[in-house]
């Protein structure tokens, strides 16, 4: 995929390691008491909140909305931002991610691809019963 599904091999190979971040993924509990110390790791560039991996390991299964969570995940912002360091993380929307970019996300994956893919797949067969109905 970083080469472009290859199409571009040589301007990959050439430029690949000026390019190439290491973004630590904080999902547990244990990953944010320890943030302080790995925001110090020499050659982290950055740190990626999985909002539903942390959710649910802090005992909110499927609920990152949680104001335990969401105050968590506060704190990890402020402690990146202070860092100067990467803040990443995943949208669900494109709403979600225009706010979290306001916020000073500096990468947001908008959607999994399985997501995307399973919310195409669900527009696609919607159409196609509403043109082709029985």
């Amino acid at each position: 995929r970083a080469q472009g599904f290859g199409q571009n091999v040589q301007d990959y190979l050439k430029n690949a390691n000026d390019e190439i971040l290491l973004i630590t993924a904080v999902e547990t509990p244990e990953a944010v008491a320890n943030l302080d110390q790995i925001l110090t790791v020499k050659g982290v560039d950055g740190i990626f909140i999985g909002p539903m991996d942390l959710a649910s390991n802090m005992g909110y299964l499927g609920q990152p909305n949680q104001p335990e969570v969401q105050e968590v995940i506060a704190g990890i912002e402020n402690k990146v931002f202070a860092s100067g360091k990467i803040l990443a993380t995943i949208a669900g929307t494109w709403e979600q991610a225009q706010i979290l970019y306001e916020r000073g996300y500096q990468m947001i994956t908008l959607m999994a691809d399985g997501t995307s893919l399973a919310k195409l797949a669900s527009i696609n067969v919607a159409q196609f019963k509403e043109n082709f109905p029985r």
